[in-house]
């Protein structure tokens, strides 16, 4: 017969389930517990970081691409300015256009430096201070004669009518112009020595009608 050899001691005394063992079985659980929250606390907090990092490099890859392009200017050319309503009654056009009133048809071309002689005068009697010179041209289209002394050409500077220059190569219209005819005549006014700007009034029937134009222009 085989003979078990018992284990004496005070541990031999209880089972490992026994009331006596619990302490030690409390003890190691505590301990194995702990560790095992450290461990789940430590790959949570490693996680963490690496997802904040993550975003925050995402975040700043996506704002450091951020551009804003300004949109392109409209670069159409813009359309010939149209005439304009003069504030003194009749429309407004630069100088060297043609423009038709009352079936005449006008353009004035200039200005022109002109240098008086001695028997050159204004015509408010005031002395020269600077003389430039226009070219008027003036077809007539209608079914009469045109008065040479009905053609009102005025020059108009900061609001107030200029002197007409006279000289022996400047006399305006001298005669009558004919139906279908078409006469050019030089005319000159007394500016004010510094650079200004002109309207050129021009009337072609001022005996019978307060239809005109005006000229613009740098003298």
């Amino acid at each position: 017969m085989r003979h078990i050899r018992r284990r004496t001691g005070p541990a031999s005394r209880w089972p490992p389930w026994s009331s006596a063992c619990r302490p030690w079985a409390s003890h190691w659980l505590s301990h194995s517990s702990a560790l095992v929250g450290g461990v789940v606390a430590l790959v949570l907090g490693v996680w963490g970081m690496t997802e904040v990092l993550r975003d925050g490099h995402h975040t700043g890859t996506a704002v450091s691409t951020v551009r804003v392009i300004p949109a392109s200017p409209d670069r159409t050319a813009a359309a010939p300015a149209a005439p304009t309503t003069s504030e003194l009654g009749g429309p407004e056009v630069a100088m060297g256009q043609t423009y038709v009133v009352d079936n005449v048809r006008v353009r004035l071309t200039g200005p022109t430096a002109y240098t008086p002689t001695q028997m050159a005068s204004s015509s408010d009697g005031s002395t020269v201070q600077r003389a430039v010179e226009f070219t008027a041209t003036l077809t007539n289209n209608t079914s009469a004669a045109l008065l040479a002394n009905g053609v009102d050409i005025e020059g108009i500077v900061n609001g107030a009518t200029v002197g007409h220059i006279y000289d022996y190569d400047i006399q305006g219209v001298t005669q009558d112009i004919q139906p279908g005819q078409t006469v050019s005549f030089p005319v000159a006014f007394n500016v004010p020595t510094a650079p200004t700007q002109i309207l050129v009034k021009v009337n072609p029937q001022a005996m019978n009608s307060t239809d005109k134009v005006y000229y613009q222009g740098t003298v």
